[in-house]
């Protein structure tokens, strides 16, 4: 993990789903679609907290 990765916030899936309000596979297709970061740590997946705003905030701009 590098210096930068270190100092960024990172969200489980749990906190993924209920920031987004949907279910896991939804969660899944979204930052599939979005191309979110994903990190591993053994068997927990975490997301950067920062690219999943920035994410909502490109797709709620289109509507």
């Amino acid at each position: 993990m590098t210096q930068e990765e270190r100092m960024r916030e990172f969200i489980t899936m749990k906190e993924l789903m209920e920031m987004l309000k949907v279910s896991r596979n939804t969660a899944y297709r979204y930052v599939t679609t979005w191309k979110v970061r994903i990190f591993r740590d053994g068997r927990t997946v975490r997301f950067d907290k920062e690219d999943v705003i920035k994410a909502i905030e490109r797709k709620t701009m289109h509507f």
